[in-house]
């Protein structure tokens, strides 16, 4: 009975001394997945990579370097992995972290992303199909859209809570051009708010010498209740025209909502509702395809027509639009 116990003891020390004697350092503050974590990762070759670990798979660590390509790592070619910040610093570990945390590490990872696409990172928050949201870009994060094919945007992150954008649409004869600037603060983990602010120039090319420029300016509240995978968006502004023969404005309120259903998707509603009877309110519907850098917004835009001008009173018009995510968060 005792050669028998001397065995088992053995054989479990045999399995369980590798993992002794390999100590690693992982922080246990690295989440992995959060695109706001910038993770140091030691190897024991003494090479020093600094970027974000995106994901683990069975006993190989991805780390994404220099926000263009991914690099993997085996777990015994590691010595440490920590936030850049605890290395800055000094370290906030307290002692060595051996396999067990990174079993952990990993057993969260999974469960956070369990029916996820790992590589598929939730972009295009910031606004619903054509209202804005509460969130904002953050620094460093700049988006490029076009909406069926005329009508081009882009927005750049100028701080975590400041985005700015352009807009451009050139038409035979008339151009629109537009200017804005919006701000986003997070309340609470589940309560944004946001205030901004657009001007849209309308320019007729062959009569500017005339000065023959009218236009809109647009400023409004919003609160977006939620997370980013699903929240409910509500705004409240103004917009009044300038330069034009009519000086009255509008409110307008808008409400909508975005659900991440799966890997790369999520459904969108958004819809504007305007203060002033006989123009028409619209009604937006459909769904977002995303990866980590691309996406593509489709669905049917209904605009409810006043009675009296028109027969029908909803004309559907579907629409499509593609974004590109760049720059560095």
């Amino acid at each position: 009975m005792r050669i028998n116990k001397l065995l088992l003891l053995c054989f479990l020390l045999f399995f369980t001394l590798p993992s002794f004697l390999h100590a690693q350092f992982i922080s246990k503050d690295i989440i992995i997945g959060d695109t706001t974590q910038v993770h140091v990762l030691n190897t024991e070759n003494g090479d020093r990579f600094v970027g974000r670990v995106t994901k683990i798979v069975n006993t190989t660590v991805f780390l994404l370097f220099k926000d263009t390509k991914e690099l993997e790592f085996a777990l015994s070619e590691i010595s440490s992995l920590v936030l850049f910040k605890e290395q800055k610093s000094g370290g906030t570990s307290r002692g060595p972290v051996r396999n067990a945390d990174y079993l952990r590490a990993k057993a969260e990872y999974e469960a956070r992303n369990t029916g996820k696409d790992q590589s598929a990172i939730l972009n295009g928050e910031e606004h619903l199909f054509f209202s804005p949201t509460a969130y904002t870009l953050g620094k460093g994060k700049n988006e490029f859209r076009n909406i069926m094919v005329f009508y081009n945007r882009i927005d750049f992150g100028l701080s975590d809570n400041i985005d700015i954008g352009f807009d451009l649409m050139p038409l035979i004869g008339v151009n629109v051009f537009a200017t804005r600037i919006k701000a986003g603060v997070p309340l609470s983990d589940f309560v944004n708010i946001g205030f901004g602010g657009s001007v849209f120039f309308v320019i007729q090319p062959n009569n500017f010498r005339r000065r023959d420029v009218t236009g809109t300016t647009h400023t409004y509240g919003t609160a977006t209740f939620g997370s980013k995978d699903k929240f409910i968006n509500v705004g409240y502004g103004y917009a009044f025209p300038f330069a034009s023969e009519t000086s009255e404005g509008s409110t307008l309120l808008t409400f909508g909502g975005a659900l991440r259903i799966g890997k790369r998707w999520k459904l969108m509603a958004d819809f504007v509702l305007l203060g002033i009877d006989d123009e028409p309110d619209s009604y937006s519907l459909g769904a977002s395809w995303f990866d980590d850098k691309n996406r593509f917004d489709f669905g049917i835009n209904t605009f409810a027509m006043p009675d009296d001008d028109f027969s029908a009173p909803f004309i559907p018009i579907p629409f499509i639009s593609y974004s590109l995510t760049f720059g560095k968060k």
